[in-house]
């Protein structure tokens, strides 16, 4: 293994992973933190590990990622990179911090741009869609809500933490040389992602990364990864579970453009997604069922935990409401339901990994940017996972993953 990416949530692991397994790297995601890395096949290139600290203290994210990352250098991975969320969310600050830490101080290249997602950066300011990061929806985020777009100011409001802009107006301003600083790179484009990959390559300043899965794209130009010489492998299904537990309005919208494109569609009630073992229930059993049914005879049903931006504040606990969405798709899953599980939400994808007892993935594909397609290797052999992230994709996503799963694209 020459890399170790660590995510904070699924979806984020999953969309990095993806960058290098379609370049044809072999690449392996985990969602086990204790993973031994004697176990990981010889040729994997790529280890991808989901930490799910986003929503956990400050102190134990670090202590998950500094592990890791000390694991990491221990066994000789040369390269380090810390996918972080492109809005900022979670425990980046100590996060970065924790990799540093790592390797005795050494700096840190974050380059947060993903310029195919609108995600942008200038003079170290985060965009969505133009719009300065603190003044989007991501300001009233329940878990994390968003104040500044200035990154130096989000990241060394944790405790520790020194982080300084690299470029302004495209043009290196800094040596990268100081050591426990965080340095941040602007980005408008994938040119500049490109140039950024340019400058830490001959500085040598690419031991120690973080990113979206934007500039992760761009890493294997500039870091020795082997390819594994086969091509992209065509992943194909005829039924269509889609789950979302996202309350994203991008993921609101694109499951009501499914529904009016022939998507069936199943909006859970306050009881099925916060009563404490309702799934277990007979009734929660017949619900199950009847979402079998509907998927054998429609071949693509959504399951959804709201049907407006209007009903997010009765959405219910968002760790209940995934819980109760994995134990859902087990059941139709014990069915006997051969389907490819489209997930909307990290959360919730993180559940229903765990409820079907996965035991890791293969990325294969990027659909479009920010929606991955692997297998994952669980209770029921492999099955086909398509994930994305609440804030990712066009209004007519849903379609767009429909042609791939048909064959159409």
């Amino acid at each position: 293994m020459r890399l170790l990416v660590m995510a904070d949530d699924f979806t984020g692991a999953m969309d990095t992973g993806v960058q290098f397994s379609k370049k044809g790297i072999r690449t392996f995601v985990s969602t086990c933190t204790q993973l031994d890395f004697d176990q990981v096949e010889q040729d994997v290139q790529v280890l991808v590990i989901d930490t799910e600290s986003r929503h956990i203290s400050p102190g134990e994210a670090y202590e998950i990622v500094h592990r890791l990352a000390l694991k990491a250098r221990e066994y000789g991975i040369q390269h380090v990179y810390k996918k972080i969320d492109s809005t900022f969310r979670g425990n980046v600050g100590q996060e970065l911090k924790a990799v540093m830490d790592a390797w005795e101080g050494a700096p840190l290249m974050c380059v947060p741009a993903y310029p195919k997602t609108g995600r942008t950066t200038i003079d170290s300011v985060q965009f969505v869609d133009g719009i300065p990061l603190h003044q989007t929806i991501y300001s009233k985020d329940l878990l994390n809500p968003i104040t500044t777009g200035y990154i130096p100011e989000i990241l060394m409001r944790q405790p520790g933490i020194g982080a300084v802009p690299a470029t302004a107006r495209g043009r290196l301003i800094t040596g990268l040389e100081d050591r426990n600083t965080i340095y941040i790179f602007d980005g408008q484009s994938n040119g500049d992602l490109i140039n950024t990959g340019k400058i830490l390559s001959s500085r040598k300043k690419l031991s120690l990364t973080a990113g979206c899965a934007g500039f992760a794209e761009y890493l294997p130009e500039f870091i020795d990864l082997e390819k594994c010489g086969a091509g992209l492998e065509q992943v194909k299904a005829e039924n269509i579970l889609v789950v979302s537990g996202s309350i994203n309005r991008d993921s609101i919208k694109q499951t009501l453009y499914g529904e009016m494109s022939g998507f069936e569609s199943i909006v859970l009630t306050s009881e099925q997604k916060n009563a404490p073992g309702y799934m277990e229930t007979i009734r929660g059993k017949e619900l199950a069922a009847g979402i079998a049914g509907m998927i054998k005879r429609t071949g693509k049903v959504i399951v959804k935990t709201v049907n407006r931006r209007e009903e997010v504040d009765e959405a219910g606990d968002p760790v209940k409401v995934a819980g109760s969405l994995g134990a859902l798709t087990r059941l139709v899953l014990d069915c006997g339901t051969e389907c490819a599980l489209v997930v909307f939400g990290g959360d919730t994808a993180i559940h229903i990994m765990e409820a079907v007892e996965c035991s890791g993935l293969l990325p294969v594909e990027e659909i479009v940017p920010g929606v991955a397609v692997s297998h994952a290797v669980c209770k029921y052999g492999k099955i086909i996972l398509v994930s994305k992230a609440g804030g990712f994709g066009e209004e007519d996503v849903l379609l767009k993953i429909q042609d791939y799963l048909k064959g159409k694209v």
